[in-house]
Parts: C-alpha cells; structure tokens; sequence
C-alpha cells in the first residue's frame, strides 16, 4: 500500500494550492449565462416539489452539483445537499448529475448511508438527483468551466447567470446571501481575482527560491479558505513552513498539527513531509525534525486499537515515525518502533521496510 493510500486525506501536497482555474482560461464562468439543461434521467423531485428543468426560470435560484458514486467527497456532501434543499425548500432547487448509467445510479441508492438512518435513495430524495450518461450536462458545465474534479456545484442565479462556481461544502454564505438578496457577484469575482494576484506572488517567490516570502505569502491564503479547502492549504503552508526552518514555522508547524488532530491521518502526513524531504536530500532545521517527533508521538499515544480499522491506521502512523527515527540514522529506534508498527498493521509495505531496516542493522 503506497504512502498517499494509507490515510483517508490525501497526503499529495505540493508547493502550489489547486485553485480555481483563471477566469480568462474558462469559457463558462460567473457572470456567464447558465446552459440549458438536457438530462436524461430525473430520478428524484423532492415529493414532486421540484419540477425536471430545462430552462432555468426567471427569478428562481438553482443549484447544479456534479458527483459520481465513486466519488467520496461526493458522497459526503450529499446530507449538506439534502439539508440545503430542505432549508431554501420554496426559494432554491438543487439539482445534482452524474453522467453515470441509471442502472449504477440506482444500485447505491438501495444501500443505507452511513450514519443516517435511511438509504442512499431516501436521503437523496429531498432533491433532483440526475442521470445523464451521454455526459452533455458534464460538457457544458464541467469541461466549458475547466473545473478541477467533482463534486462541483454552480449556483444559477434569479437571472439565469452563473453567479459562483464552487464545492458544494462552500454554499452555505453565498447562498444565504443570495436568498436574502444580498449577493454581491462583484466583490466575489474581486475575492477570486486577489486569490489570484496572490498565488502568482507565492508561484514567483518559489521560482526564486525565496521560500521565507513564500511561507509568509501563503499564509494570507487564510482569507480565502472555504471548508473544503482547509486541510489542503494547511499542507501547502507546512510544507512552505518545513523547509524556511525558523521559528515562527516551528510554531506555525505545532498549531497545524492541532488543528488536524481531527482529520484522520492529517498529523502523520504533515510529518511524512519532512521524512520525504530527508529521502530526498533535503535538510529540514533540527528544530523541526524534533518538534515534527514530539507532535507525532504525542499523537500516536492517542490513538486508539479498538478495532481492526483503528488498528490499521495506528500502525500506518506509526510508519511515519519509524521512518523519521531512520532518516536520522537512529535505527535501532526505527526498528523497535516498527516492531510495534506490523504488530497492529502487517501490511507488505510495513512489514518489507521492517526486513530491510533488519537488513542493514545485521550489515554494520
């Protein structure tokens, strides 16, 4: 199993945070007119509520989410969708496509969500849940607006423009606004236009190498952090934060790890960062490589091994530490740490670091 794989967070930062592609570069963008919709399959209309559009209606609000059933993210918005549909119930329509056959569509839907206490199809039910397999909808939306991935939710507003594009996790202001009739398209277009003007100043201060202005750059991303967005610009600064090595990283580096306590393995990657760092020649400050030891020990203690998921990802974390302890050169360290690893966690890629760890203590 490969590093990224282990956590249910992506551990994948790099120097840049994926945002919105520029406005010049998209041709459907906020301010553009909506696309008429053409799908396929209505599956669900709220109780009969909500009637299949094609064109939108003057005056009305309307939300179009993309999501496909192997998206996870996806999944998870799904109850936020649900409980937004119920709360603008006279005032907005939610409308989410996949350009999944029905037949896959409707496999989910008898399967019980998680922690709900009904199904796929009965939590989904509140809103028009869509099927559009000839990927028509996927066109003219997703690829005309380059967005990144799915989920992707476009608010249609009362003028049948766009008048944000974004995670369905970050509806909840705009669409306050909006239906109290406060929107103001512009000041959003200027947040998006600074965001920016802002990541072509972190992108020149790395090209320069100056990292410490990229460090203090990246940490005015802050402003612009919408929820879907916090766990992956808090890898963008700490890896920024890991490499300038000061002080005031260090620090920044202690408060990250806590605000990720909650995030599964979330600390374990911040320190992984700092291990594929040393792997690849590059020396972080003792001062971090300490700090990263304390705050993922610190961690590991509060673990739990309650069952076999929880076992599983104590192990892999534990990883994280034996490679840190080995980048060090402290092997017997890393190999009584690693010891502890494969016995809640026996995964191939646990247990072969193990042997080779071996391997090289019986060769010095």
């Amino acid at each position: 199993m490969k590093k990224q794989l282990i956590f249910a967070l992506s551990v994948c930062a790099t120097l840049f945070l994926a945002s919105q592609n520029p406005l010049s570069a998209q041709t459907l963008q906020v301010g553009s007119k909506a696309p008429a919709l053409n799908i396929e399959h209505w599956i669900s209309d709220g109780g009969g509520a909500y009637p299949q559009v094609t064109d939108f209606k003057p005056g009305k609000i309307y939300v179009v989410e993309f999501w496909a059933t192997w998206c996870g993210p996806c999944i998870q918005a799904m109850p936020h969708l649900a409980e937004l549909q119920e709360k603008y119930r006279d005032k907005i329509q939610f409308i989410s496509v996949t350009d999944e056959p029905l037949s896959q569509i409707s496999e989910l839907l008898t399967q019980d969500y998680p922690g709900t206490g009904k199904t796929f199809g009965e939590l989904t039910s509140v809103y028009s849940l869509t099927s559009d397999p000839d990927g028509s909808t996927h066109r003219e939306y997703m690829e005309a607006s380059r967005a990144e991935g799915i989920p992707t939710a476009y608010i249609v507003g009362p003028t049948g423009e766009i008048e944000m594009i974004g995670h369905p996790m970050s509806l909840d202001a705009p669409l306050k606004m909006m239906a109290e009739g406060k929107w103001d398209r512009e000041a959003y277009l200027a947040a998006i236009k600074k965001k920016e003007m802002l990541m072509a100043s972190i992108d020149k201060a790395v090209d320069a190498e100056d990292i410490e202005q990229a460090f203090t750059l990246a940490q005015q991303l802050d402003e612009f952090i919408q929820p879907d967005e916090f766990v992956r610009t808090k890898f963008i600064q700490t890896q920024l934060a890991i490499r300038v090595g000061n002080d005031a990283s260090v620090e920044f580096f202690k408060d990250t790890a806590e605000r990720l306590k909650s995030e599964d393995g979330g600390i374990a990657a911040m320190v992984w960062m700092i291990v594929q760092m040393k792997y690849e020649g590059e020396e972080p400050t003792p001062a971090m490589i300490q700090t990263a030891e304390k705050v993922l020990t610190d961690h590991i203690s509060e673990l739990t091994a309650e069952n076999a998921d929880s076992r599983m990802m104590k192990g892999a974390v534990m990883d994280i530490l034996s490679h840190l302890y080995y980048v060090q050169d402290r092997i017997d360290d890393a190999i009584a740490n690693q010891m502890k690893a494969v016995s809640f966690n026996n995964d191939a890629e646990l247990t072969d670091f193990l042997k080779k760890l071996k391997t090289e203590k019986a060769a010095q």
